[in-house]
């Protein structure tokens, strides 16, 4: 379909988007931990074991065991109206409403078997579980994701102590202090801000890095080791201080037959994907716009500190670190071309 906001050029299609990336610097490679769908996201890393299971019902999934993927288990959990959901062993999927018999995070290398449906994103190890949940963040707030931090350079600026962390005890801390950001790291720490400092955006290893409980609730993710859980107060789109560097001369780059100008240095077309055949294959959706560009969704997933961005349906733009769910290429054609 042609860009609301320039029919020269093409925006995807029906559950086709138009994908481009950048080269400067290169994006990670797979597999990676999925970091949600369905409406679950990542939680890290569990035991398990055979004789005391961490989520105790065992379900089947569409496909068997030899077909899993986390978009598969998580469909299975969500219909019977599971909080919890966990990928065992790259073929096993258990679901629950509780984390049971001191199920505990563990570190997130320990999950370490690809999916047996999906050879992009991990389910799990030997008593180890890949585990999602579609518990909320606290109300009036929204989850944004794993976000980057170094002790040298916060991401986010105010440290704040209010007691042995939970989610609820940083946001709320916050909130009371006035910031619209707050975000928990390593287990125990609470930092709060207005804005995004020192090029710190969304981690491009997705949720892996977050992979701490919380010290006050074990059933709750508290980052990890220079990697932020980060909340916004009220939603809508996060302000990042972005790096100079990610901002460097415009270049022109092939489409197809024609061309996009005014996108940042080193990025490309990489092709026409398939999109929600296995759940969304990028995770982060700007509001859609009749001015849609390629050059406006690139330059916005730029500025977000993404990697990834991708058009479609004319109106839409979407922005990761990299495509998720098996994505695959399909013809350019499939993507309306309008040149």
């Amino acid at each position: 379909m042609a860009c609301n906001g320039n029919e020269t050029e093409q925006c995807g299609g029906p559950d086709r988007l138009t994908v481009f990336n950048t080269t400067t610097p290169p994006g990670p490679v797979g597999p990676f931990v999925n970091p949600g769908v369905n409406g679950y996201h990542s939680l890290g890393c569990y035991n398990d074991s055979v004789a005391a299971r961490t989520l105790t019902t065992d379900v089947q999934t569409t496909g068997g065991q030899n077909a899993l993927t986390v978009a598969l288990c998580t469909s299975a959990c969500a219909a019977g109206n599971y909080l919890y959901a966990g990928l065992e062993y790259a073929s096993e999927c258990y679901c629950g409403n509780t984390i049971s018999n001191y199920g505990a995070s563990t570190p997130i290398g320990d999950c370490n078997m690809i999916c047996n449906g999906n050879s992009s994103e991990y389910c799990g190890g030997p008593g180890r579980l890949n585990m999602y949940t579609t518990k909320s963040a606290p109300t009036a707030w929204t989850a944004l994701g794993c976000y980057t931090d170094s002790v040298a350079a916060r991401t986010l600026t105010t440290r704040e102590y209010p007691g042995t962390m939970t989610v609820e005890l940083c946001t709320s801390a916050c909130k009371s202090a006035g910031y619209i950001y707050a975000g928990v790291e390593y287990g125990g720490e609470c930092y709060c801000g207005n804005s995004f400092s020192n090029g710190g955006g969304p981690a491009p290893d997705g949720s892996a890095g977050c992979n701490m409980a919380c010290a006050g609730n074990a059933q709750e993710t508290c980052g990890g080791a220079d990697r932020l859980n980060v909340f916004q107060f009220g939603g809508g789109s996060s302000t990042t201080t972005t790096p100079a560097s990610s901002t460097t001369a415009p270049t022109s780059t092939s489409v197809g037959t024609g061309s996009a100008t005014g996108l940042p240095n080193g990025w490309a077309y990489r092709g026409c994907y398939i999109d929600n055949a296995n759940g969304r294959i990028m995770n982060t959706q700007e509001p859609d716009s009749n001015l849609n560009t390629i050059e406006v969704c690139v330059n916005t997933c730029v500025g977000l500190g993404y990697s990834v961005a991708g058009m479609e349906y004319g109106v839409q733009c979407f922005c990761d670190n990299f495509v998720r769910n098996g994505a695959s290429l399909t013809a350019d054609t499939d993507c309306n071309m309008c040149w």
